[in-house]
């Protein structure tokens, strides 16, 4: 999973981690990396990446986005999402924009977890594979682009992993050079002391001895892309510097680490690993590094403001809306009463003054305090070491975490038959759809005429502009008006049954009435 953090001072922590949402739930083993920092006058990333086998479970969501405002993270990366297809979805203090296999296999995935105060800075994203996922966003000196890559195990066949770091490579080369190229990956690689040389991308701080394959293909990545290895170049304890554990707890290895641009490795103030964070059962541990950098939104339309129009359901405030459009129409001239756009702000004022906006309730977590202490104690029982402890807490956390859910829909339910007999059909279809909460699914990719993706709103327009001008172009044909004056042209009554409707063909559309 990858992931940034601001606060509201403007500090940013940026986080990887490979499926954040799937190692709240239970039974994953995997990995947590992140990159923390603390200031009020800088812009903090945090990265994080970790690994866990599903998104899918119950609470997953909702367990993260509490452990990410815990830690204060503005942006996550998770890899091993595990959801079909690229879409944006909120949930808890967050959205969340991924992309993942076209069909659904249950393996790889990569998103972002954005919180809501660093969603106006987003530019735009675009999903490249089930492995790579690539957004913009807009900081105080420009823009930056960054990448959440999840890459092949060591093991892996040669083929994939070339695969795998031939696309890497294009989407960093496709980042404008004036952005800050930031790379949150699960890299499954080692890097040691014996690869590095002058002017090398790495630093002089390694956990391991040796460099693996992925290892070596890293380095390629940042020499091909002038990319230098952030988790390198400061001095921690070494488990400050471990980023997964096996299972037994005896071996350890860093395999996650947060590559930025050498242009801008001076912003970078600090990097370690975190072990106290509660992102589920993982292997992973979470990786912190802090830029000096800050984030700015990006300005968008200002949209309407919602009324308050249940309130009409009263007959006193009804009356009072209607006697203050007379009083507002009335005092206006009698030419300007049949102008739209004045009739329109008159309506309008009239009902902020009498309505108001409508303010949403605030969405109650559904996940009760008992289910949160387990939490916090399984978290106390991992950092001890107590596995025994920690397993009887997992199962007892999972437990709850089902009944937490069953007494969440039952209170749903009963709200919905609630409206449903007080005919308050309005009430029933918000409920509905706060209940199904469906992701907004990214439309099929654009591409130019060249074969590049298109992720700006402006350039797609433009594009599909230019293709329905050649398209109409090519299907247009002018027509020769002698050839259309000697057209024979049949009758309306050739074309179509012009004939009174009779009794059978009356009898269905009254029956589609209940009539």
């Amino acid at each position: 999973m990858t992931s940034f953090t601001i606060n509201h001072h403007f500090n940013t922590h940026w986080y990887i981690s490979n499926d954040p949402f799937a190692a709240l739930s239970s039974g994953y083993s995997n990995s947590i990396y992140a990159h923390y920092f603390h200031s009020s006058n800088t812009f903090n990333f945090k990265s994080l990446l970790y690994l866990s086998k599903t998104l899918l479970h119950p609470g997953a969501a909702t367990l993260l986005s509490r452990e990410l405002c815990r830690y204060n993270i503005t942006l996550a990366g998770l890899c091993e999402v595990r959801w079909q297809g690229s879409g944006e979805i909120t949930a808890g203090d967050h959205c969340y924009i991924w992309s993942g296999p076209e069909r659904r296999t249950g393996l790889y995935g990569v998103a972002l977890a954005i919180p809501k105060v660093l969603r106006k800075s987003l530019i735009s994203w675009t999903p490249l594979s089930d492995r790579l996922l690539s957004a913009r966003f807009l900081h105080q000196h420009g823009k930056m682009t960054v990448i959440v890559a999840y890459a092949p195990t060591n093991v892996a066949d040669g083929d994939v992993k070339d695969a795998f770091f031939d696309q890497l490579h294009q989407a960093a080369n496709r980042a404008p050079p004036h952005d800050i190229t930031i790379i949150l990956t699960d890299a499954n690689a080692t890097l040691s002391s014996c690869d590095r040389l002058a002017g090398s991308p790495i630093g002089t701080i390694f956990a391991d001895k040796s460099t693996n394959d992925n290892g070596n293909r890293l380095l390629l990545l940042c020499h091909h892309n002038n990319l230098c290895v952030a988790d390198t170049w400061f001095p921690r304890k070494l488990i400050h510097h471990y980023t997964w554990y096996s299972p037994d707890g005896r071996t350890r290895k860093a395999l996650d680490h947060i590559l930025i641009s050498r242009r801008w490795k001076s912003f970078v103030t600090n990097c370690r690993v975190y072990r106290g964070t509660e992102l589920g059962n993982t292997d992973h541990r979470l990786l912190v590094a802090q830029l000096k950098l800050k984030l700015r939104a990006n300005q968008h339309t200002k949209t309407q403001p919602r009324l308050d129009s249940s309130l009409l359901t009263d007959p006193y405030i009804a009356s009072d809306f209607i006697r203050s459009i007379r009083r507002t129409l009335n005092a206006l001239a009698p030419n300007k009463v049949t102008d739209w756009i004045t009739f329109k702000e008159s309506v309008i004022q009239s009902a902020h003054n009498v309505l108001g906006r409508s303010r949403p309730s605030p969405k109650k977590p559904w996940i009760s305090e008992k289910t949160l202490d387990l939490i916090n104690l399984r978290r106390e029982a991992r950092l001890r070491g107590d596995m025994p402890e920690y397993r009887r807490l997992n199962h007892l956390r999972n437990v709850a975490i089902a009944e937490d859910r069953e007494k969440f829909w039952e209170t749903e339910a009963e709200h919905l038959e609630s409206a449903a007999n007080n005919n308050n059909m309005s009430r029933v279809f918000s409920l509905l759809r706060q209940a199904r909460n469906s992701p907004r699914i990214k439309t099929a990719l654009v591409k130019d005429s060249d074969g590049h993706l298109l992720t700006t709103e402006a350039t797609c327009l433009e594009r599909w502009k230019e293709h329905f001008s050649l398209l109409l172009q090519q299907g247009s044909t002018s027509a020769d008006p002698t050839t259309l004056a000697g057209a024979n042209v049949a009758p309306a009554s050739n074309i179509c049954n012009t004939d009174p409707v009779t009794p059978e063909e009356e009898g269905p559309r009254h029956l589609c009435h209940n009539r």
